[in-house]
């Protein structure tokens, strides 16, 4: 084996590691922050002061990662 045929093996190495790294971390972490309303549920009304809950994450909070989405669409 050449250092380029070494180098390649190592480079997909890593990768394939870091893809089972994320799909892990999505299995135990399904969810992220919502970046509309920042994680707390509810968005400020544009006027006034009222507040209603965020329409992307309906309010929980949370978002499902995509990892996650492709977890569920490959074991479901």
């Amino acid at each position: 084996m050449g250092s380029d045929a070494v180098l390649l093996f190592r480079a997909v190495l890593v990768a394939a590691f870091l893809v089972v790294w994320y799909l892990l971390t999505c299995r135990i972490f399904p969810y992220r922050r919502c970046r509309a309303c920042g994680g707390s549920g509810s968005r400020k009304a544009p006027f006034g002061s009222s507040y209603a809950p965020c329409r992307r994450c309906a309010g929980s909070g949370g978002r499902l990662r995509l990892g996650r989405h492709i977890w569920n669409f490959l074991f479901r």
